[in-house]
């Protein structure tokens, strides 16, 4: 389905362009691993604030950052606020966006009796992704042996869908819809009132769909 090609590898990350065959459009995708010691976390931020994005239209990086954002990223005390503020003032300059672990936040477990907890692993977008590919999210996986939970990177350009009923005033002046549904005023408690607009919201959908599939099968036979 793409085409890659690596475009940069150091000891902190490996950026990758993906391309589709299918319509040509391209992307970075950057395999972040940012150094554990806190003599060395300067010399990677220094690195990221510095490099070259400029041919980048759509970017997205991932991995383990090893740095905090803030004290709630730790289940303990124990957070360098120096580390925090280096990090936070990185993604501000690079504009990046965060797309937030769905469901989890604590990625990396010191498998002690009494874990500490942490969130090490980020997933970060540029701007124009979030117009590019509105419904990317990030799913957490079980974690079977690594200190580190495993994570699904979910990439969609379609927009979900909203579940909410909308009534179109018009549907009331179709010949036909008022047999399908019961009359509001006949609705006869406040208790009853919730269920019944359930099944009213229901009714109103099969009624649409069968209008739908109907306009749908006289244009057919009109071609």
């Amino acid at each position: 389905m793409f085409d890659g090609a690596i475009t940069h590898v150091n000891s902190y990350a490996v950026t990758v362009n993906f391309t589709s065959r299918l319509n040509n459009k391209s992307f970075h995708v950057s395999n972040i691993y940012g150094p554990s010691n806190p003599s060395q976390k300067q010399g990677f931020v220094t690195w990221l604030m510095n490099f070259d994005t400029t041919e980048f239209d759509d970017w997205i990086l991932g991995g383990d950052f090893n740095l905090i954002r803030v004290p709630e990223n730790r289940n303990k005390l124990g957070d360098d606020s120096t580390e925090m503020y280096m990090f936070n003032e990185l993604l501000s300059d690079l504009d990046l966006v965060e797309i937030p672990f769905s469901g989890r936040e604590l990625t990396w477990n010191n498998m002690q009796s009494d874990p500490l907890l942490v969130k090490l692993d980020w997933v970060f977008t540029s701007s124009t992704w979030t117009l590019t590919y509105p419904a990317t999210h990030v799913q957490p996986l079980s974690r079977p042996t690594s200190d580190h939970i495993p994570y699904v990177i979910h990439i969609g350009s379609d927009i979900p869908k909203s579940k909410l009923f909308r009534f179109e005033n018009y549907w009331v002046e179709h010949p036909g819809f008022l047999d399908n549904v019961t009359p509001l005023e006949q609705l006869t408690s406040l208790c009853k009132c919730s269920p019944e607009l359930i099944l009213q919201a229901q009714a109103c959908k099969s009624w649409v769909k069968k209008m739908e599939q109907r306009h749908l099968q006289f244009e057919q036979a009109h071609i």
